[in-house]
């Protein structure tokens, strides 16, 4: 079987399919399967600088989980990690004058793509699927290899790689058949990465490529959700009043000069700082929501602690005057705990309740917007009905069409995105 070395991490790509193209700066005349060996180069730091500077690799990689030079360093190498389909091999140039085939104009990422087989069209086309596509730069003098049909395998280890596509030697063919098909059938697949650990990552590398309009709009989003989360949180009228009074002299007294963004902010004095992880600086929205829920907890726990005591006082009250009159024997004992029990789970109840009536006063409006939100759910159920109703006649339709007619509607597509409406289009002419 013939083999081709990769380093990783773009070997692990290639077998998961989201690297499709291999540049190299020689050709081969082999068409069909090859095996993919992981090399023995551990990432090196310049590939770690080219993953801070290039917004797409970071993103491809935090899909994956990747989130630094550790986890790179933790995959496979020196090691037979998966097969592809070699279907063909092109000049940087044919593929960017797009004169080859095997390449198809993808509208949702708006550029070309290694595109795979549409048995509807009868013809190639770009594919959306869960991971996008890792773009790789294509020099013209250069010879972009095109893959199709990945699949990953339990890595084969210790297998010393080669230059140029070597053929393996032994017995390892035959194994790598054997694994390419437990992939196949789903008795093997590569360990999930952690969804939280995949969302940090792109979380982070998102918030580092974030243009200044972003950084612009996040900033107002994040002070309209702490003005809104301090403003649910509420006192009676005396109580508020002085919660107000407070936190006006607090920020006339810690105000600090305005930054760029125009937001007011405040000193954090010394005593407060734990609150506030140890800043110095934050907010004034910041603070003052901080500072209404630290109030909140405190006097919820205050109420609860009366409460408990209250609580236990009537349960002693209740045990005073069954022990006057004991019951003898241990089934005097059981009715003393069940009347104790009874008692206690009637308070829970009348407590929560209370809680429950308190919290819709403070929220008259409450019911009112339950019924605003479930007009809106509904209309959305229906706008989600009519619109797969519309998509299952469209998919009707397009299954009539011949090939021409289905290659014609995507010329079509392609004019509307590239000239849409604009005056002086060669719409009129291209038809």
């Amino acid at each position: 079987m013939r083999t081709l070395s990769i380093q990783q991490p773009f070997a692990q790509l290639v077998v998961r399919g989201v690297k499709r193209l291999e540049v190299r700066p020689w050709t081969t005349t082999y068409r069909g399967r090859i095996a993919i060996h992981a090399a023995s180069a551990v990432p090196s730091r310049d590939i770690v600088q080219e993953w801070k500077r290039d917004r797409e690799m970071a993103l491809r990689f935090a899909d994956q989980g990747w989130l630094d030079r550790e986890d790179l360093k933790a995959l496979p190498r020196s090691a037979i990690i998966g097969t592809v389909e070699l279907v063909a091999v092109y000049l940087g140039k044919e593929v960017r004058e797009g004169s080859t085939p095997h390449f198809a104009w993808n509208l949702a990422t708006n550029r070309m793509e290694v595109a795979d087989p549409d048995p509807r069209a009868g013809r190639l086309r770009a594919i959306e699927t869960p991971t996008r596509q890792l773009r790789v730069p294509t020099p013209d003098d250069q010879y972009a290899w095109v893959f199709a049909d990945p699949v990953e395998i339990d890595p084969i280890t210790d297998v010393a790689g080669a230059q140029k596509l070597w053929n393996l030697v032994g017995e390892l063919e035959g194994v790598i058949a054997d694994r390419e098909q437990a992939s196949r059938l789903g008795r093997w697949r590569a360990g999930d990465v952690s969804p939280a650990r995949r969302a940090k990552g792109l979380r982070a590398w998102q918030k580092v490529w974030e243009t200044e309009r972003e950084q612009f709009v996040r900033s107002v989003e994040d002070r309209v959700e702490l003005r809104r989360e301090a403003a649910r949180v509420r006192f009676t009228p005396e109580f508020e009043a002085h919660v107000r009074d407070d936190m006006a002299r607090y920020v006339k007294r810690n105000r600090v000069a305005k930054d760029g963004t125009g937001e007011l902010k405040v000193r954090v004095e010394l005593h407060l700082r734990a609150q506030f992880d140890g800043r110095e600086v934050v907010s004034a929205d910041e603070f003052e929501r901080r500072i209404r829920l630290r109030l909140r907890k405190e006097g919820d726990e205050r109420r609860a602690s009366a409460r408990k005591q209250d609580r236990r006082r009537e349960l002693l009250e209740l045990l005073g005057e069954l022990s006057a009159h004991p019951e003898p024997g241990r089934a005097g004992r059981d009715n003393t705990r069940v009347r104790l029990e009874l008692l206690l789970d009637r308070r829970l109840d009348e407590e929560e309740e209370d809680i429950e009536f308190v919290r819709r006063l403070a929220y008259p409006d409450a019911a009112e917007k339950a019924a605003r939100g479930a007009a809106r759910a509904k209309a959305r159920e229906r706008e989600r009905a009519a619109a797969a109703r519309a998509a299952e006649r469209e998919e009707a339709r397009k299954l009539a069409l011949t090939p021409a007619e289905v290659r014609a509607e995507e010329y079509v597509e392609l004019i509307e995105l590239l000239w849409g409406d604009r005056e002086g289009s060669p719409w009129d002419i291209f038809l």
